[in-house]
C-alpha cells in the first residue's frame, strides 16, 4: 500500500475535501469493537454510518498512521499519494478557514445517478476538535469486524451496543490502562479453558499462552452479549427514602449497575433515608466507561477513611449547604453513567474546586482552579451546551524536601500534557501512562539539595502569530535556575506573554493540573495578583544567531557550564535508531546537578565519571528518510563517551564529531527529530568518512547551487540544519579564555 502524506504538510483540509469529496475524521484512536487502542500499521476500516454510499467507499480496510490522511474512492481504491504531494500545498478553499465548508462544489461530489459519494477523504489525526472534520466516524480492526461478522452473523452494530462502549472521555494514561485490562482478561479466560473438554490436560502456562492470543475476540464476545441488548434509562432517586445499588462486573472490574428507592433481587442497601436528615454531599467514583460506585453522606454518615481510589478512576462530589433531595441517574442500560443534582435552585452559584472539576481523592485542600490561557479563575464550572464537563485534575508534589526534579511530558503544539516530581527511589511507571501514538518530549528541570520553586509562570505566544497557539510553564527557583516546561521557541518570539501566576509555599504542597493532551488548568491553595516577567537570560541562547542558522524549530533549548564536571549519565532510547543519545545529565564538584536535552530516568544509562585529562566526545551521524529506517523524516543521531586526551576516532558511522573541553558553555537545541549542539571553544569536525564522500570543511552560504549540486543526493539540509559552518578549531588559547569569560559573565549576569 502507497504512502500517505503527513498531515503537517498539508496547508489546507479544503483542497482535500474539494478535489477527493467527503471528508470523514476518526474520532478516536481505539477499535469501537474489542476498545483496545490502535498502533501504527494496524490495518481498519471506518464505519458507515453517515451515507448510504458508504459502504461501497470502505469494503477494503487500510492502514492506520496516526497523523496521516488517507484518501480513496467509491471503488475502495486508495490512490497513490505520489501524484497528489503537489496538490497538498494549494489552497482552493472557498471559505474563511480553509476547511471546505460551504463550497460550490459540494454537488459534484455526488453521483446525481446514483446518489453516492464519489470520493473521500480519512484524517486519522484522532483529535477532539479536528479543524477538517467533515464527519466524525469510529473505526474497527478489520480482523475484530470479520470476527464480530463470523461470529454473530452479522457486521451491523446495534446503537445500545456504541452506546455502552461509548468513552465518557478518552483517558491520558492510556497504556497502563491497556496493560492492566490484558492483565486482568488473560486469567480469567484461561480460567474459562480448563472448563473446556480438551483430548489432554494443557498445562497451565499453555493455557496463558492460549488465552494470550484471543484476548480482542474475548472482549467482543463479552461485550456482544452484555450490550447488544440493552437499552439506555434515566431515573430520578430520592435521597428521603432508603436507597439500595446493585453491582455488575465487566472485565473483572465492579461497577454500579442500578439504584434506585425500590428493593429488588441482586440489590443491596447503600444509604438508610431519614426525613430529618440532610444530605450535603454525595461522592462518586468513576472512569471513563461508568461509575463504580457512590457514597452519601450525612451528619451521621461519613466517607470511609482510608478508602483506596483505583489507578483511573476520579472523584465526583455534588455539595450543596442547602441539602440534596433528589439526585438524577442516567444509564447505558447495564451500568450508570453519570450522576448529578436534580435540583431547580441557582446554577450559576459559585462552586468549590471539586464540584468544578474530578480529583483523584475524595478530600482536597481548598484550591482555586486556573485558567491558563485566560487567566481567569474559575468558579462556576464548565459546561458545553447543555451537558456540565469535568476536567480530570492530578496533582505534583512541589517543594517536598525528597523531589529530585520535575519532569514534564510536552504534546502537541509544545503544550504541557502532565507533570511529575520525582524521588530517589521513584519508578518509572508515569512514562507508561501516556498514549504511545502521540509524540510526546520529556523535559527534565533536575532540584538539589535546598533548592526550591519560588515561582511559577505561564507564558504564551500572542494569537495573532499564526495558526500555532504554543504556551507552556516555567519554574524558577530560590538558586536562580530556570527550568522551561514547553517549547522555548515560543520564548523566542517577540510578542510574548510571561506572567507569573503562583508563588509556592516554601513548604511541601500539592499543585493540581488537568491531565489531558493539553494541559489547561492549574488549581493550588492560594492566589495572588499576576506580575508580567521578563524573560530570564538563562533560557536565551548564548549566540543569539545561532538558533536562526543551524537549529530546528520549533526546538526546545538548554544549556550548561562545562567546567567542574564530575560525572556525565547519557540519555539512549533505542528507536528506531539501536543508539541514539537523547540528553545528558551533568553533575558537578558541589553536588549541582544539569539537564541537556530530553531526559527519561528509564533511558539513562551507567554514569561515566570524568578524569582531568579527558574531553567530551560528540559523533554525530544524519540518518535520511526510510533509507536509514526513519518513516517520513530526516533525523539525527548522536553518541556521547567520554575520550583521553588526544585519542583519535575510531572508524564508524559517524560522519562529524566534536571533541568538548571541560570548560565554556555546551548549549543543546532538539526537537522530534533533531538535535544540534554547541559549544563557545570547539566546533563540529569532519570524520574520515565525511572526507571520502567528498564534503568539504568550509561550507559556502553564500552559494545556494552550488549547495543543492553537493548535498542534495544525501540529505536534505534545509530540513534537517539550515547551515553548517565548517572552519578550523583554534588551538589558540587566549581565544578560549575569551569565549570562557564572555559565557562566564553571561551567567553573572542573571
Amino acid at each position: 500500500m502507497a504512502a500517505v502524506p503527513h498531515v503537517s504538510k498539508l496547508q489546507s483540509y479544503g483542497q482535500i475535501y474539494n478535489e477527493h469529496g467527503c471528508r470523514f475524521c476518526i474520532q478516536e484512536p481505539r477499535c469501537r469493537l474489542c476498545s483496545f487502542g490502535l498502533k501504527n500499521g494496524d490495518s481498519i476500516k471506518i464505519s458507515a454510518d453517515y451515507y448510504d454510499g458508504m459502504p461501497e467507499l470502505v469494503h477494503r480496510p487500510f492502514q492506520f498512521y496516526y497523523g496521516k490522511l488517507e484518501w480513496g474512492d467509491r471503488t475502495g481504491n486508495y490512490r497513490n499519494n505520489d501524484e497528489d504531494d503537489d496538490h497538498a500545498e494549494d489552497n482552493n478553499s472557498d471559505d474563511d478557514y480553509g476547511d471546505g465548508y460551504g463550497s460550490d462544489d459540494d454537488a459534484s461530489l455526488v453521483d446525481s445517478e446514483a446518489g453516492i459519494i464519489t470520493r473521500f477523504a480519512i484524517c486519522c489525526c484522532c483529535e477532539d476538535f479536528c479543524s477538517g472534520r467533515r464527519a466524525a466516524v469510529h473505526c474497527f480492526h478489520f480482523d475484530c469486524w470479520m470476527f464480530l461478522k463470523n461470529k454473530f452473523g452479522t457486521a451491523e452494530i446495534p446503537a445500545s451496543f456504541m452506546h455502552a462502549t461509548h468513552f465518557s472521555y478518552f483517558p491520558v494514561a492510556w497504556e497502563m490502562l491497556e496493560e492492566e485490562r490484558t492483565n486482568r482478561i488473560r486469567p480469567l479466560l484461561a480460567e474459562n479453558l480448563k472448563n473446556e473438554k480438551w483430548p489432554v490436560t494443557l498445562p497451565n502456562e499453555i493455557q496463558h499462552m492460549i488465552a494470550g492470543n484471543m484476548i480482542r475476540e474475548c472482549a467482543i464476545v463479552t461485550a456482544g452479549e452484555k450490550y447488544f441488548i440493552p437499552e439506555s434509562f434515566c431515573s430520578t432517586v430520592n435521597l428521603w427514602l432508603d436507597v439500595y445499588a446493585e453491582y455488575t462486573m465487566v472485565e473483572g472490574i465492579r461497577y454500579l449497575k442500578t439504584i434506585g428507592n425500590t428493593r429488588g433481587h441482586g440489590r443491596s442497601l447503600i444509604y438508610r433515608g431519614q426525613t430529618f436528615k440532610n444530605v450535603h454531599e454525595v461522592y462518586y467514583l468513576d472512569d471513563h466507561q461508568g461509575v463504580r460506585d457512590v457514597f452519601i453522606t450525612d451528619k451521621d454518615r461519613h466517607l470511609p477513611n482510608a478508602t483506596p481510589i483505583p489507578f483511573g478512576t476520579w472523584v465526583n462530589k455534588i455539595s450543596d449547604p442547602d441539602g440534596i433531595w433528589d439526585i438524577f441517574v442516567g444509564t447505558d442500560g447495564f451500568k450508570v453513567r453519570t450522576i448529578y443534582h436534580a435540583y431547580n435552585g441557582n446554577a450559576s452559584r459559585a462552586m468549590e474546586a471539586q464540584q468544578i472539576a474530578r480529583f483523584p481523592n475524595f478530600q482536597v485542600s481548598p484550591v482555586v482552579v486556573l485558567d491558563i490561557r485566560t487567566l481567569k479563575l474559575n468558579s462556576l464550572g464548565f459546561r458545553r451546551g447543555n451537558f456540565r464537563i469535568f476536567p480530570r485534575m492530578d496533582s505534583f508534589d512541589c517543594n517536598d524536601p525528597d523531589v529530585i526534579g520535575y519532569s514534564a511530558a510536552i504534546g502537541r503544539n509544545g503544550i504541557p500534557m502532565a507533570i511529575y516530581s520525582h524521588r530517589s527511589q521513584s519508578d518509572f511507571s508515569m512514562y507508561r501512562e501516556l498514549n504511545s501514538l502521540i509524540p510526546i518530549q520529556w523535559v527534565y528541570m533536575p532540584i538539589d539539595q535546598g533548592e526550591l520553586v519560588t515561582e511559577i509562570c505561564r507564558f504564551m505566544s500572542h494569537p495573532l502569530l499564526g495558526e500555532r497557539d504554543s504556551f507552556g510553564l516555567t519554574f524558577t527557583t530560590n538558586r536562580g535556575r530556570t527550568g522551561v516546561l514547553g517549547e522555548d521557541s515560543t520564548l523566542k518570539l517577540d510578542v510574548v506573554d510571561l506572567q507569573r501566576v503562583h508563588e509556592p509555599a516554601p513548604g511541601p504542597s500539592k499543585i493540581f493540573f488537568d491531565k489531558a493532551t493539553s494541559m489547561n488548568l492549574l488549581a493550588f491553595e492560594n492566589v495572588k495578583p499576576f506580575v508580567k516577567r521578563d524573560i530570564p537570560n538563562s533560557v536565551k541562547p548564548v549566540n543569539p544567531e545561532a538558533d536562526s542558522n543551524t537549529t530546528p524549530y520549533p526546538f526546545f533549548y538548554s544549556r550548561c557550564k562545562m567546567g567542574a564536571v564530575t560525572r556525565v549519565t547519557p540519555c539512549y532510547r533505542h528507536h528506531p535508531h539501536s543508539n541514539q543519545l537523547m540528553g545528558m545529565l551533568l553533575e558537578y564538584e558541589d553536588g549541582h546537578t544539569e539537564r541537556m536535552g530530553e531526559w527519561r530516568f528509564d533511558w539513562a544509562v551507567e554514569p561515566i565519571n570524568v578524569e582531568k585529562k579527558s574531553r567530551l566526545r560528540l559523533t554525530m551521524e544524519v540518518c535520511h528518510g526510510q533509507i536509514d529506517g526513519c518513516k517520513t523524516h530526516s533525523c539525527v543521531v548522536l553518541h556521547a563517551e567520554v575520550v583521553p586526551l588526544g585519542t583519535p576516532l575510531e572508524r564508524g558511522n559517524h560522519t562529524w564529531y566534536m571533541d568538548i573541553p571541560w570548560r565554556g558553555t555546551l548549549e543543546w537545541w532538539f526537537n522530534e527529530s533533531t538535535k544540534h549542539c554547541e559549544h563557545t571553544s570547539a566546533i563540529w569536525r569532519s570524520s574520515s568518512r565525511a572526507i571520502a564522500r567528498g564534503y568539504v570543511d568550509v561550507y559556502d552560504t553564500d552559494d545556494d547551487e552550488e549547495k543543492k549540486d553537493n548535498w542534495q543526493d544525501w540529505v536534505d539540509w534545509d530540513e534537517v540544519w539550515g547551515t553548517l559552518p565548517w572552519y578550523e578549531d583554534s588551538d589558540d588559547e587566549q581565544l578560549d579564555s575569551e569565549f570562557e569569560d564572555n559565557a562566564n559573565s553571561e551567567e553573572a549576569s542573571h
